[in-house]
């Protein structure tokens, strides 16, 4: 249980006193003390450190302004009580603390191991499941851990992962078809096989949404998009309809909203930039290319695309521009004009995109200081819709001055037997092998 005083800015959590590690040792206040001061250690150098920048000076003490843990909000009153004192009142510290950065780390592991602590050997755990067997080559395996503390409505007694075998060479999909693989996820499925898949496994085939988002990021720290007028350029010459038709067809939607998925409070839905050809020429030669003369070849990453995803989106922004798109190799170390990723929040409340992920790594040089002021004062309300109203202005600002040009949302895709009768689905989380329910078959 917990409480919150101090306007909003004071918890204290009462834990539980039978949580042990999987070598018997207690959970203790102690070790989320030492797992949120050890993310939050310059030496640490964890890119997401300012997730639990809302704790009183974290912040500070993340960025070298002061030298001691000390200074951190974060204290074990004992070994069942954490406080926790923020800088303001923060509507989402709740939903904050259900992410993986929140969780605790065995203090007498790390410091006995170092680096090598989570080897198969010294790992130790607290979950549903322990590590048994690990082989980065081939196969994880979990088995069900039965000191599990938590409530669990699955029967699973053992976990195999198979992390490399891949579905091109058929072997996922023949594991599939003779039996020995009882769910399939479809993501790491080229597009061809993933629609072969879901017809032949129709009444298997199983879609939902998930909170994902693909964008492409633009380098604004300079030029050609330094210019805000470039940027939506290159946004009003993306079709993205036709980009999900052609290649994704079902699996991901057009991202024709803002930054903030759908299924997120505060989506925003229908403020992209119209795919606007004349428009996008248009804006190019107000920025001083017309008929892109001048316009410096540009250098790009294409992340999660396909090669005929990237090879379709340098056509058109050749054919509407008439601008040129190299895209780099892997281990090509130029810097790049263009990059495509994508965002997963780790935590459901708009915050974990507009503040977590903005303006690093999404979008490098960009800043606004009405976007930032907006952020700010919506992660310090507590009033759910007026969080919403500001979170939505902010989302407007990075879609209007094309700070980032969101291209696909989220799907999870999966295939499952007709033996799995209990899979849980969450646009936020993929795996629940606590909660699956296997026939005997």
């Amino acid at each position: 249980r917990w409480e919150v005083t101090g306007g909003g800015c004071n918890y204290l959590f009462h834990l539980r006193d039978d949580v042990r590690w999987s070598d018997g040792i207690r959970v203790t206040a102690q070790d989320f003390e030492y797992a949120w001061k050890r993310l939050l250690s310059p030496a640490t150098g964890f890119a997401y450190a300012n997730i639990l920048f809302d704790i009183k000076g974290a912040r500070a003490f993340n960025q070298g302004e002061v030298a001691s843990a000390r200074q951190v909000g974060v204290r074990a009153l004992d070994d069942s009580t954490l406080q926790v004192i923020l800088e303001h009142p923060t509507a989402y510290f709740l939903q904050l603390l259900t992410s993986s950065m929140a969780r605790p780390v065995p203090r007498h592991a790390v410091e006995a191991h170092g680096e090598s602590w989570t080897d198969l050997e010294h790992i130790v755990t607290c979950g549903p499941f322990r590590l048994e067997s690990y082989d980065p080559r081939a196969v994880m395996i979990l088995a069900r851990d039965p000191d599990y503390h938590g409530r669990r409505g699955g029967n699973l007694q053992r976990v195999e992962v198979n992390h490399v075998t891949c579905w091109t060479d058929g072997g996922k999909l023949a594991a599939y078809e003779d039996g020995s693989l009882d769910i399939g996820a479809s993501y790491d499925l080229p597009t061809r096989e993933r629609h072969w898949a879901r017809e032949r496994h129709a009444g298997q085939y199983v879609q939902y949404p998930a909170l994902w988002l693909d964008f492409a990021g633009f380098d604004a720290r300079r030029r050609p998009f330094a210019d805000a007028r470039v940027r939506r350029a290159f946004v009003m010459a993306t079709d993205k309809q036709a980009l999900a038709d052609i290649y994704r067809r079902g699996w991901y939607v057009p991202a024709t909203g803002g930054f903030v998925p759908p299924r997120m409070p505060g989506h925003s839905p229908d403020i992209g930039l119209p795919y606007d050809p004349p428009e996008a020429r248009r804006l190019l030669a107000e920025a001083g290319y017309p008929g892109s003369d001048g316009f410096p070849i540009v250098l790009a990453r294409k992340g999660g695309l396909v090669e005929p995803e990237a090879e379709h989106l340098s056509a058109r922004w050749r054919e509407i521009l008439g601008v040129a798109v190299e895209w780099l190799d892997p281990g090509d170390e130029r810097p790049a004009h263009l990059f495509v990723t994508g965002w997963f929040p780790v935590y459901p409340d708009p915050d974990c995109l507009l503040r977590v992920s903005i303006p690093v790594p999404a979008t490098p040089g960009w800043r606004s200081e009405v976007y930032e002021g907006l952020v700010e004062r919506a992660g310090r309300l507590t009033e759910h819709g007026e969080r919403m109203k500001l979170y939505g202005q902010a989302d407007r600002i990075l879609i209007e001055e094309a700070a980032v040009l969101p291209l696909f949302y989220g799907r999870m895709n999966c295939i499952l037997q007709p033996w799995v009768k209990s899979y849980p689905f969450s646009p936020m989380s993929f795996w629940f092998w606590k909660d699956i329910v296997i026939e005997e078959h």
